[in-house]
């Protein structure tokens, strides 16, 4: 290995400051730990150091020389001898931690090298490209800063917690984002940083179109700072989901902006909604395919909040892994991006047709997602989008909504309450509408819950009913 990726006197230095006043120690183990010096001498040395520092006991020749001993390190370091020429080397302890930073910098140089070197590798093995830099890039991304400092005692994140509980009774601090669907707020608070939330639906059942009334409210809500949104989305072009955030906007829908034509008076709605929108923090993108190409972007923009549209569109990263796999680990490449990049991510996912083959069709629980349980696993909020059908399952609903009571109950009680709600859920039918129940079915840090939404089909707009 090159001596550029190392100093022999640097880690001399540190270790001969230590021996002279034990208390620098205090400063150096803010910066270095054992596998961070060259030398495996200076390895053990180090670590018997923090052993007697760790203990309270005196850290000199006699005491260090005694514990290499007992560790059975003292021949190969080169005896005693070795230990008092380490005293000998710097004449104050002034500049330890000058010294520190440079054996520091240096083990980075390395582990960037080898890092460099199994990539290398792993290309000439014919490793996907995207997998191996995917690789390389969650290894080195903490190389060079302090934001992955390992283990804290819980005295300083009790204080953290502490001061964050009391920006939040101050008004001063928005812990949650609002979704302005009211179901989920109301169980979940809202979007909170670290949070993977999954929205599932069968296919064509409109879990694009909540998540684009979700990022609707969020792009008009009257908040000081508004939330930087990056929009992922591999099932529409960019042009389509503007389109469609727009007209929902304006309340157009498709039919008509196609077949019946615009009045003066929805192109002033469509422009006044395109001021708005092009205020707001949006970013949309259709070309990243891959945990990479988004991780990429998300450091390029640092969202608040991660849209991927959807889930098993994504490219896996090891296509010769099962299919159950490839999708479990886009999922787990998505939770651990809310952990390590501190975001809000919401990915969309297709649910299964049957879930669980026991004849109950609402979804519920980990059968229903489609391709992985491991999606659900993952979660820390799942919430799914279920068309209410079927007599039971519309009898269950009169039961759980006074709304959807009065709804069903007969003008002259010449029907049944279900016949009646068939008849209305028909009409709404016929409008272009589908009966739909918003279900919040996970939630780590708070309640589940459900209710019922009319999903307006040609404005792709929700609208709750009870």
């Amino acid at each position: 290995m090159s001596e550029l990726l190392y100093n022999i006197e640097a880690e001399q230095s540190v270790l001969g400051a230590i021996l002279l006043d034990k208390d620098v120690i205090e400063k150096v183990t803010d910066i270095l730990e054992e596998k961070d010096f060259f030398k495996e001498a200076h390895r053990a040395i180090y670590e018997s150091m923090l052993k007697l520092y760790n203990n309270k006991s005196e850290i000199d020749l006699i005491t260090l020389g005694d514990e290499l001993k007992k560790q059975g390190y003292l021949d190969a370091i080169g005896g005693i001898g070795y230990i008092t020429s380490l005293s000998t080397i710097v004449p104050t302890t002034s500049n330890v931690k000058y010294y520190a930073n440079i054996v520091k910098s240096n083990s980075q140089k390395r582990t960037l090298w080898l890092k460099a070197n199994t990539l290398a590798k792993d290309l000439e093995r014919g490793e996907n490209i995207d997998f191996a830099m995917s690789k390389f890039e969650i290894d080195t991304q903490n190389l060079t800063s302090d934001e992955n400092e390992g283990a804290e005692n819980i005295n300083a994140i009790l204080q953290k917690v502490l001061n964050n509980i009391e920006q939040i009774q101050l008004g001063n601090l928005d812990e949650k984002i609002k979704t302005g669907i009211p179901v989920i707020d109301k169980h979940t608070g809202g979007l909170g940083r670290g949070q993977l939330i999954t929205i599932g639906a069968p296919s064509g059942q409109g879990k694009s179109s909540l998540t684009l009334q979700i990022l609707k409210n969020i792009c008009l809500s009257k908040n000081t700072k508004q939330p930087k949104v990056l929009y992922i989305t591999r099932e529409m072009t960019k042009e389509e989901v503007t389109q469609r955030l727009v007209l929902a906007y304006c309340n157009i829908g498709n039919e008509k902006l196609v077949k019946d034509g615009l009045s003066d008076d929805d192109y002033t709605k469509i422009i006044n909604a395109m001021q708005i929108f092009s205020n707001s923090n949006l970013y949309l993108d259709q070309s990243s395919s891959t945990i990479f190409d988004i991780q990429k972007q998300v450091r390029k923009i640092k969202p608040d909040i991660l849209v991927i549209d959807y889930l098993q569109l994504l490219q896996p990263t090891d296509s010769k892994l099962s299919r159950e796999r490839q999708v479990a680990e886009l999922s787990r490449g998505l939770k651990n991006m809310t952990i390590d990049l501190d975001l809000t991510v919401i990915q969309l996912t297709q649910l299964a047709e049957k879930g669980t083959g026991t004849g109950d069709l609402r979804p519920h629980g980990e059968s229903f997602t489609r391709e992985s349980r491991a999606i659900y696993m993952d979660s820390n909020v799942v919430i799914y989008l279920w068309e209410v059908t079927g007599d039971r399952n519309l009898e269950e609903a009169i039961k759980r909504s006074e709304r959807i009571k009065e709804l069903a109950t007969p003008c002259e009680g010449a029907k049944p309450e279900v016949d009646t709600l068939k008849e209305k859920i028909n009409n709404f039918n016929d409008s272009g509408c589908t009966f739909v129940e918003v279900i919040v079915d996970k939630n780590r840090t708070g309640t589940k819950g459900s209710q019922y939404y009319l999903f307006e089909g040609k404005t792709m707009n929700y609208f709750p009913i009870g």
